[in-house]
């Protein structure tokens, strides 16, 4: 066993003893989690953290908040399903003690229907063409081609490279809709928000009310992108943000975020996982 791995299996062993992984891919995941999640422990002026939908991953932030002092904030319509998913209660009474739940939706109804209603001009303030030319980085098959055939055939083309998307991927202005209903599913954001029309979104007040150290992106395959508008603009310098599900066509998630980050002249990458099918990627704002 590689030493990375060993460290990964200590800590696991040492904090989150007896939490149960549904497959060895969630379990990967998790590991992924510490990896990047790991580099934020060397910051010591990382100590307002925002998570967008709880999980997994809300438990190394409660963590983090026990032992170094980290206010840690999630976003969550139903932060109760979150014991379904740690499958632990000890893990579980010790999220719900360290960790602040905002019982809500990050970004409104309405800014969600706005946003892919509107021309695509930019993302992040980077020109839509210059984060085409850097998605090929976020394009991978290798691990779980499962959507490729489906996502050429939504978009008319014969491969998933640069050159072809940045004709196909934005058209007239907007995303295909093939391509966005390929990956819809049920109980998506679009669904779940048209109980809550009226609910006002509480990312861009939690933003502007305090300094965010850190915002882990990891909500809905639709949120991510209205979502990072708003991160883009309104976190400080010398913020991270952390992404996850990032490699396109396994999810629709963050690659677009992830490749307007690489484009961006005021983004540094610090860490990017590419070892499941899903991805993770640390950015820092630098100016």
């Amino acid at each position: 066993m590689k030493v990375e791995a060993q460290f990964e299996e200590a800590i696991l062993k040492r904090f989150f003893s007896g939490m149960e992984f549904s497959d060895q891919r969630e379990e990967e995941v998790f590991f992924s989690y510490i990896r990047g999640f790991s580099i934020l422990f060397f910051d010591p002026s990382v100590k307002n953290i925002v998570e967008i939908g709880g999980g997994q991953s809300t438990a190394i932030f409660a963590l983090m908040a026990e032992r170094f002092g980290c206010k840690v904030s999630a976003i969550d319509m139903n932060p109760e399903a979150i014991r379904n998913k740690v499958r632990n209660a000890k893990i579980c009474d010790k999220i719900f003690k360290d960790v602040h739940f905002l019982r809500g939706v990050s970004i409104s109804r309405s800014d969600l229907d706005a946003y892919y209603a509107q021309s695509l001009v930019s993302i992040g303030g980077v020109p839509v063409s210059r984060v085409i030319e850097a998605a090929d980085e976020f394009i991978d098959t290798s691990m779980d081609g499962r959507k490729e055939a489906p996502v050429l055939k939504a978009l008319n083309i014969a491969s998933l490279d640069a050159g072809l998307l940045e004709g196909a991927l934005v058209n007239n202005g907007r995303f295909p809709q093939p391509l966005l209903d390929l990956f819809r599913c049920k109980d998506d954001e679009f669904d779940f928000q048209s109980t809550a029309e009226t609910s006002e979104g509480l990312l861009a007040g939690i933003l502007e009310q305090g300094e965010v150290d850190m915002v882990f992106l990891d909500s809905g395959e639709f949120s991510s992108l209205p979502e990072w508008e708003i991160v883009s603009r309104k976190l400080r310098v010398g913020g991270y943000v952390i992404l996850h599900d990032v490699l396109f066509p396994k999810s629709f998630k963050n690659w677009l975020v992830c490749a307007s980050i690489m484009a961006s002249p005021e983004w540094k990458v610090i860490y990017f996982d590419r070892s499941n099918p899903q991805g993770l990627m640390v950015a820092r704002r630098e100016k």
